[in-house]
């Protein structure tokens, strides 16, 4: 029996709850790391394979930055850090839509981001192969990434640097013999929340909610627009068509004769 593909089926994050302790800055810096960490423990041993168990792990997936060198114990490490994150102002006070029987308000917007994978490792091989997967699997599994909650786009656009020491990026690399490969990947959060006003307005008088709304019209005669003429027909005032300057004369239809005129039968009794 055939088993299962494991693609066809993938989990996603339980969304997050729009409170004080919740955001989706976190939330993108914990699915980058779990992703990395998925990636690498399908790899071979002795090949970057990363486990939860630090004493067997070839690989260390961290946010800390700069790392320290005793805590990874000398083993290629990357290093997952957050860049500047805006809100980008998409429409109009990103209004979507407003209740109007209590005023309420759902604004949405888009936070266009860049998230930095530092490579590093004390061999530069080492450090440009670990940018290598981490960039190309992001990139064809890029969709992934979208069915989880808040990511409208990330994947594309991807940039990997040039292999340096990371002489900063390391903590305690009195040698410089660490080195370091940064990968540049832009993501795109979608953010909504939800606007209640207050019970009192800020005179302090109570707002209350919106039941009805009634509207009355009234006008006097003497100011309703009076109905314009009937448009004139077009061509009723034509020149009359002349070649060379000269007047062509048109033939004017013979009248019809009135119909009192008429000569009678004389089977009707009238005298002639």
């Amino acid at each position: 029996m055939k088993a299962p593909d494991p693609s066809s089926s993938v989990p996603s994050a339980d969304p997050l709850e729009s409170s004080w302790l919740n955001d989706p800055l976190n939330y993108a810096i914990k699915c980058f790391i779990a992703f990395l960490q998925t990636v690498f423990e399908k790899a071979p041993v002795r090949a970057f394979h990363w486990s939860q168990d630090f004493k067997i792990t070839e690989l260390v997936i961290t946010e800390e930055n700069p790392v320290n060198v005793e805590s990874v114990e000398r083993k290629p490490a990357i290093s997952v850090v957050e860049g500047p994150t805006r809100f980008s102002g998409t429409s109009l006070d990103e209004l979507v839509k407003q209740d109007a029987t209590t005023g309420e308000e759902f604004h949405t917007d888009l936070l266009p981001g860049t998230m930095s994978l530092n490579c590093l490792s004390r061999v530069r091989q080492e450090a440009r192969f670990l940018a290598w997967i981490s960039a190309r699997s992001i990139w064809n599994l890029r969709k992934l990434f979208i069915r989880e909650t808040y990511f409208q786009e990330v994947g594309r656009n991807i940039t990997i640097g040039s292999v340096t020491p990371a002489g900063a990026l390391v903590q305690g690399d009195t040698e410089g013999e660490w080195h370091a490969c940064t990968v540049s990947c832009p993501f795109f959060l979608q953010w909504a929340d939800t606007v209640t006003p207050l019970t009192t307005d800020w005179n302090g008088s109570p707002i209350r909610n919106l039941r009805e709304i009634k509207g009355q019209l009234s006008t006097r005669m003497g100011q309703i627009p009076q109905p314009r003429p009937d448009p004139r027909c077009w061509g009723t005032e034509l020149k009359p068509p002349r070649i060379r300057g000269r007047l062509i004369q048109q033939q004017q239809p013979e009248p019809e004769p009135d119909p009192s005129e008429k000569s009678k039968p004389i089977h009707q009794g009238f005298k002639i």
